[in-house]
């Protein structure tokens, strides 16, 4: 919702002006017996001289001001151009305006006291909804460099686990840890190019997590049962990058180790319309596990992202019992 009102906010004060042109323009209509052709060329310079004013007021000084600090001066100064725009258009409404009143001679008068008060409120509006688009513009850059920090933390992360295996199998199978290795490059790949993008095909977030998948099941062998299931009605729609990685890294990481038992991590993605459904489930045991003190930090690292980038259009399941562990998130693309 906020993102539609920044970027549709010229749209909507465009609208506002030739709401407040029509509205004139019918009252003159109504008031008058001219030709509605003069009527609209009185409205439309009227409309114009006001929106000359009010958007090098709200436009150019009141950002100027607040980068700068300085409010006060802008405040005399948006009073000094409210009183100037007044009386241009009471002079010029007194010459030029099809309404006719049964005293001439008073029309300047009736229109400059009518028009002050008009003029300080089309400035007092004019210039909230541009404060309001300034405060919006920095909520969402603050938005994205918390994101970018949230996503920062994760990314070494996922980079070190990967490489760590590597290494461990280098002393173990040359051709094995070359295997993964390539395996490492297109994983590597999509972090430096794909995911510094706002948003990302979902084909593409779907390959990364097959790769992450495939190298954990190269690196347990037979000793790990690994399902990946994919049911994706269109690849190109887009979503957010690396929010479905801590799920899945988790469930390699907790999976249990105990011996003379497969384990199992079991993925599902399906994909309809616009609504994401990630299914996560790996086998689990009772006995203690010791935590790190970075454990549980890309878990929520993630749920801080999801309610930043999807608020009210999330859900998050988590189960667990004594022989397995699952994750089910739902996600509203649109």
């Amino acid at each position: 919702m906020k993102d539609h009102l920044i970027r549709y906010y010229n749209t909507f004060v465009g609208l506002l002006w030739l709401l407040l042109f029509f509205t004139l323009w019918g009252q003159f209509i109504f008031n008058s017996e001219e030709a509605p052709g003069i009527s609209f060329v009185v409205s439309l310079v009227f409309i114009g001289i006001c929106f000359a004013f009010v958007t090098f007021t709200s436009r150019f000084l009141l950002p100027k001001a607040i980068g700068k600090l300085k409010i006060k001066r802008f405040i005399v100064q948006a009073l000094i151009l409210a009183m100037f725009l007044a009386l241009i258009n009471a002079f010029f409404l007194a010459k030029f305006s099809p309404t006719e009143y049964p005293n001439a001679k008073t029309d300047f008068s009736y229109y400059l006291f009518s028009l002050v008060p008009t003029s300080f409120m089309l400035m007092i509006g004019f210039c909230g909804l541009e404060v309001f688009r300034i405060y919006m513009v920095q909520q969402r850059i603050h938005l994205e460099e918390k994101l970018r920090f949230l996503q920062n933390q994760m990314n070494p992360h996922i980079m070190f686990n990967v490489l760590n295996h590597i290494h461990i199998l280098m002393n173990r199978d040359v051709e094995l840890a070359s295997d993964l290795l390539l395996q490492f490059s297109g994983i590597l790949r999509y972090q430096l190019y794909e995911c510094n993008q706002e948003r990302v095909r979902l084909g593409k977030e779907i390959q990364y997590l097959k790769d992450i998948a495939e190298v954990e099941h190269i690196r347990w062998g037979n000793e790990l049962e690994v399902c990946f299931t994919e049911l994706i009605e269109d690849p190109t729609k887009t979503i957010r990058p690396l929010l479905l990685i801590t799920f899945i890294e988790n469930a390699f990481k907790h999976v249990d180790r105990l011996p003379m038992q497969q384990s199992f991590v079991h993925i599902k993605i399906e994909q309809k319309a616009n609504l994401l459904t990630l299914e996560v489930k790996n086998s689990t045991t009772d006995y203690p596990v010791r935590k790190s003190e970075s454990s549980g930090l890309g878990l929520d690292n993630t749920i801080k992202r999801l309610e930043m980038m999807y608020p009210d259009k999330h859900q998050l399941k988590i189960n667990k019992d004594a022989l397995w562990y699952s994750v089910t998130l739902t996600i509203d693309l649109n």
